[in-house]
Formats: C-alpha cells, sequence, structure tokens
C-alpha cells in the first residue's frame, strides 16, 4: 500500500513544481488588442509571472528583458516613441518563446474624461445618433471605458479593454467623449485614445486622494463625518437587510411610502473620500496622459466643490507627476427654471459663484481650460460640448493657432446714465443669439443697490451699451448671473459671452476734486522758480508728483493692475485716470492671440488679470449676492454662501 502511495505523491510534488515554474506570465489589464501607446513619453510595460522569471517585451524595433521580483511583478520601459498610425503588435516572450501578443498597437495621446451623469450619456441616446454612428468608424480613435469600482487603497489595474472606433463600439461610448476624440483627432495626425469613466452622482472628494483633504482645514468637517460614519457601519449592516426586504416587500403590495433605505457607508461606499482616485487615476497616471476632462452636474453642487475643484487639479497634477499636466472641464451647465429676476435667491446664486471660479482658475492656472456651455440649456447638447472641448485642447494644449475662445468682460466706463462695456476675444464682432437679435441678460443697479433688467444694445465689434430709465446714475451691473440665466451676448461665431459681475463702476467723479487742487499750488511755485514761463510748466508737473499719492488708493484697490508708469503718465490729466483701471483691456489683444499659445508661459497670466481685477474691486461692496474675499487670488467667501455640506 505504502509502496503504491509513493510514486502518486511524487508525482505530485513533480506536478506542482512544474506549475510553478511555467506560472503563466500576465500583462496588466490595460495592455490590450487596439491600444494606444502614449508618444513622446518613455512608455512602462508591466505585469505578473514567476518569481524570478526572465521575461522579454519587443515593439517597433525595441527589445526589452527583465526579471519578476520576489512577489512575481516585472515591469520594463520602453522608450519615447513619436506618434504613429501603423499598428503594430507588442510581444512578450519567456526565454525565447513569445507567450503574448498584443496586436493593433499605435503610439498617440491618451485623455481620460471623467466626471458625473452628464458624461453618461451614449452616443446611441442622442438625437442625431442615427448619422452619426453610421459615419463614427475611425481607426485611429481608440475607446477604452473604465469598469472599476471604488477602492479603499490604491490598485495598480485599470479594469477594461481597448476597442477601435467603430459604429458598434461608438454606440455605447459616452456621446461627449465621442465628440471630443472626434473633433481633436482631425486636428491633430496622430492617434487619439479616449478613455471613459462615467460615475453619476459620485462627488469630487471621491477623486482625490484622502491626504490631501486633510490639508485642507475647510474639509475637517467632511472628514470627521466618515470618521463617524465608518464606526457606525457593522452595527447599520446588521439591520440594512431587514430594513432593505421590509421595503421591498411595501413596495411589491404598493404600499411603500418612502424611498428605499439607503446604502450604509462603508469602507467601500461610492462616496466616500478617495475611493475612486484609488480605483481609477492611480492606476491611471502610471500611463502618461497628454490630458484629463473634468465634467461636473449643476444638481449635485454643494458648498464643498468651492474647495475641491482646486485640490482636484493639484492632486491629479502631484499624483501624475506632471505640474503642467493639462487639464479641461465644462462649464456648469444651466439648472433649473429660466431666471426671472435680475437676483436670484442665495440657493440659486452657488450656481454663479462656481462658474465664476472656474472662469477664475482657467485664467490663473497654467495649462487649464474651460468649455462654455451656458447657451446650450439644462441638458446641453453633447456634440456641441465635445467639439468645444476638442477646440479648447488644440488651442490650449496643440497651441493651433486661429482657435476661438468666448467673449469676456473686461472694461467699463460710466457715460452720463449709460455704461459702456468693453470685451475681449469677441472674434469677428459681437452679436446675439436672439432671432431678432436682442440682448438679453444684463441688469444693472443705482445707489440704492436694487437691480433691474437693462437695455442693451451692441456698439462695433467689442462694445455694449447698457442703461435703463429707471436708473440715473449705475453703480453696478451684471451679465447672466443666475441658476438657468437667459444671456443672449455672443460672437459671430455663436461662441457665448462669459458671465460676469462688478459691483462698483469706475466713474470720473473723483477726477474734477483732484483738478480743482492742482491750480492753487502753483502760485508760491511760480514765486520761488520766478516769472519764466517754461519754468511754470514745469511745477505743474513737480506738483502734480506730489499729488501723485492721491491716487495710490484707486491702484491698492485694482490690485496694483495700474503701474506705475502708467499712472505718472495719466498725472497731467485726471479725467483719464479712471480710464487708467481699463488700460489692461488693451491686454485683450494679447489674450486673444495668446488663446492659441501654451497657458503655461508666463505671459498668459499677466492678461488674466484685468478680466479678473473689477471683480475684486466689486468684491470690496456687498452687494445681493455676497461678494467673495475682496483678494483675487483667493475668493472663498462664497464656499460660505451656497448649499448645505454632503
Amino acid at each position: 500500500m505504502r509502496k503504491g502511495l509513493l510514486p502518486l505523491l511524487m508525482a505530485g510534488i513533480c506536478f506542482c513544481f512544474t506549475a510553478v515554474t511555467l506560472a503563466e506570465v500576465k500583462l496588466n489589464p490595460f495592455f490590450s488588442d487596439s491600444m494606444v501607446l502614449p508618444r513622446g513619453v518613455p512608455c512602462p510595460v508591466w505585469g505578473t509571472a514567476s518569481p524570478g522569471e526572465r521575461v522579454s517585451i519587443e515593439y517597433n524595433g525595441q527589445k526589452l528583458s527583465g526579471a519578476a521580483d520576489e512577489q512575481g511583478r516585472w515591469k520594463l520601459t520602453l522608450k519615447a516613441m513619436p506618434g504613429s498610425t501603423a499598428p503594430m503588435t507588442l510581444k512578450i516572450f519567456v526565454g525565447n518563446s513569445p507567450k503574448l501578443l498584443v496586436r493593433d498597437v499605435v503610439v498617440g495621446d491618451i485623455w481620460l474624461i471623467f466626471g458625473q451623469s452628464l458624461l453618461q450619456t451614449p452616443l446611441k441616446d442622442i438625437p442625431e445618433a442615427t448619422e452619426e454612428i453610421k459615419t463614427s468608424l475611425t481607426p485611429r480613435i481608440r475607446l477604452f471605458s473604465i469598469e472599476s469600482g471604488p477602492a479603499v487603497s490604491p490598485s495598480g489595474e485599470l479594469n477594461g479593454k481597448w476597442k477601435e472606433c467603430t459604429p458598434k463600439n461608438a454606440a455605447d461610448f459616452s456621446a461627449i467623449g465621442y465628440f471630443f476624440a472626434h473633433s481633436l483627432q482631425n486636428g491633430i495626425s496622430v492617434p487619439v485614445g479616449i478613455i471613459e469613466c462615467p460615475r453619476p452622482a459620485v462627488p469630487t472628494e471621491s477623486w482625490i486622494r484622502e491626504e490631501t483633504l486633510r490639508s485642507s482645514p475647510a474639509l475637517q468637517p467632511l472628514l470627521a463625518e466618515w470618521v463617524r460614519e465608518l464606526k457606525k457601519y457593522p452595527d447599520a449592516m446588521r439591520v440594512y437587510p431587514d430594513l432593505l426586504r421590509e421595503w421591498e416587500q411595501a413596495k411589491e403590495a404598493g404600499n411603500e411610502k418612502n424611498p428605499a433605505p439607503p446604502q450604509p457607508r462603508g469602507p467601500e461606499h461610492p462616496a466616500r473620500p478617495g475611493n475612486f482616485f484609488n480605483s481609477v487615476l492611480a492606476p491611471f497616471f502610471q500611463y502618461s496622459p497628454k490630458g484629463l476632462i473634468w465634467v461636473q452636474d449643476s444638481s449635485s453642487l454643494s458648498a464643498l466643490d468651492y474647495t475641491l475643484l482646486p485640490l482636484l487639479i493639484k492632486d491629479c497634477r502631484s499624483a501624475a507627476k506632471q505640474e503642467s499636466l493639462p487639464f479641461l472641464y465644462v462649464q456648469l451647465p444651466a439648472c433649473g427654471t429660466a431666471q426671472k429676476n435680475p437676483i436670484e435667491t442665495l440657493e440659486q446664486n452657488r450656481l454663479p459663484l462656481f462658474r465664476e471660479l472656474q472662469e477664475f482658475l482657467s485664467k490663473t492656472l497654467p495649462s487649464i481650460g474651460m468649455a462654455p456651455s451656458l447657451d446650450l440649456g439644462e441638458s446641453p447638447n453633447r456634440k456641441e460640448i465635445g467639439k468645444r472641448l476638442a477646440q479648447l485642447a488644440l488651442a490650449k494644449v496643440y497651441e493651433r493657432e486661429g482657435i476661438l475662445s468666448p467673449p469676456v468682460f473686461s472694461s467699463a466706463t460710466l457715460d452720463g446714465s449709460k455704461l459702456r462695456l468693453s470685451f475681449e476675444s469677441t472674434g469677428s464682432g459681437l452679436s446675439s443669439t436672439d432671432q431678432q437679435l436682442k440682448v438679453k441678460g444684463f441688469a444693472i443697479a443705482g445707489k440704492d443697490k436694487k437691480f433691474i433688467w437693462a437695455d442693451a444694445v451692441i456698439d462695433g465689434r467689442s462694445q455694449v451699451i447698457v442703461s435703463s430709465p429707471l436708473v440715473k446714475e449705475p453703480v453696478a451691473v451684471y451679465y447672466d448671473w443666475g441658476a438657468s440665466p437667459l444671456g443672449t451676448l455672443c460672437s459671430f461665431e455663436k461662441l457665448p459671452a462669459l458671465p460676469f459681475r462688478l459691483d462698483k463702476i469706475p466713474t470720473p467723479a473723483a477726477a474734477p476734486e483732484k483738478k480743482a487742487e492742482a491750480p492753487a499750488p502753483p502760485p508760491p511755485i511760480k514765486i520761488e522758480k520766478k516769472p519764466e514761463a517754461p519754468p511754470a510748466a514745469a511745477p505743474l508737473v513737480e506738483k502734480k508728483a506730489e499729488l501723485a499719492p492721491a491716487p495710490a488708493p484707486i491702484a491698492e484697490k485694482a490690485a496694483a493692475a495700474n503701474p506705475p508708469a502708467a499712472v505718472a503718465q495719466e498725472a497731467p490729466v485726471k479725467a483719464p485716470e479712471k480710464k487708467a483701471e481699463a488700460v489692461p483691456a488693451t491686454a485683450p489683444a494679447a489674450e486673444d492671440k495668446k488663446a492659441d499659445e501654451p497657458p503655461a508661459k508666463p505671459a498668459e497670466k499677466a492678461p488674466a488679470a484685468p478680466a479678473i481685477i473689477p471683480v475684486a474691486e466689486k468684491k470690496a461692496e456687498p452687494t445681493p449676492p455676497p461678494p467673495p474675499a475682496a483678494e483675487k487670488p483667493k475668493p472663498p467667501t462664497p464656499v460660505l454662501l451656497f448649499g448645505p455640506k454632503r
């Protein structure tokens, strides 16, 4: 009996040894047929094998070899390659035998588009789906849908599969993602890999590392709340199945009066801070992306998002180890019923405040861009959103010239009872989306701070004259400032003007006072300088130099927008000095030009400041919609104004 068992035992040991020795070599799931490898950067390829086993890879003339570590992990890095539309095969060898083949691999740019429910609409569900799907066969576009759920710790794998852009595959892909990739590929000569990850109802904090969230004092209550929830989780889970069963029974009987009981918030809950960073962003940043696109819904906006959006950008760039990683986003769409009153409730006001933050970040941080959406309604046209994002990428990331941007307010001057508003980036000129070309969406207020709708008329290519017979002296002007505003101002190219608010109108009223002081000093100066005519002119200049400190508060209030040279130049005549605050509006010419330049360049930040300056002035005075802090670089005050915490 024992003699018969011994051969069987030895055979079993040999079989197990052979199984371990010949363990299957595996690739990370991201490496699959029809994939896109990133161009212009080193490209790591990795997977698993038996500990110590030699693994080799071959692609595009490069051959690399290495051994798996003690945990069976191996990683080999291909040298940077230029973009290529020629499909090739990535080969993985063990010894001299090819064990894995990844076919139809191209080299190009990889973009991740992630966010909430607006992104979830597939191509097949849009009105123009039939025609678009028929023409969607584009071998240079590759699609990847992330299937990963939330994770408590950072994952090393991005679950999903690459697919070529065919009618069948495109039909189920995000419509915004498809149109972005399609429009972008038409403007560049390399393949585009677009990776989608729509996660409806997942809050922003779930996409940010927990340690990054801890660095913000404003987010400590949120984190403390989660600590309490996790402590209650074991007890809650013991009760939850019974509650759910009772609700389902009531539903079947038609007696349910309340919604289904919410699932207890445990460690793997989708809304838990950091969980989708761990499962999606952590593994994705190993692939050297070309850029990111963030899509946020209006309906789920909370007070925390005012703090979270800048943190999301910062954390993504830190995790990707790219300080200027391009980060594009969609302007917060319209939400709710159409605006009726010039100034809405505090709750409705939170949306325009957040849009103001979005524009502020796009002007002050490098490689940030915002695609306008307010003119597209509450359920915006996905095709137009995708095309605008692609145009933004071509201008901001690929430095294409001739890409137009939406009109942006630059300055205001008071002309009697009328306001003359100047705009930058007006393209071929200002126009209106209204069928009768009426310009709507402007509201003004007098000294009583009561806002009313104003009449607006386009004057020339870049100016709008705003007035109302009910306001003799306007002191503030708002445009498109509401949850679902009705503004119609746009460029001839149909790009909508961005919303803005100005709570303090520059007026020449103070100028006559300073002019009155100037004539008084000359007599004593003339006595010192004697009656010579030429010296008489000099004292005026000198005296003006003494008076120069007077304009200093204006310069300070404008956040030092006017350089000393400009102040000195305007000193002889005080009236134009108020226009000096609008001098930066000449910079827009540079901004129009720079829209096609890489935003990371220092020159880009300078032109952005003028559009923000008027907001800084207006924030000094409280108005119906409480303004952010007077300090322009950080407008955090609105975070206290809108919405309850999550």
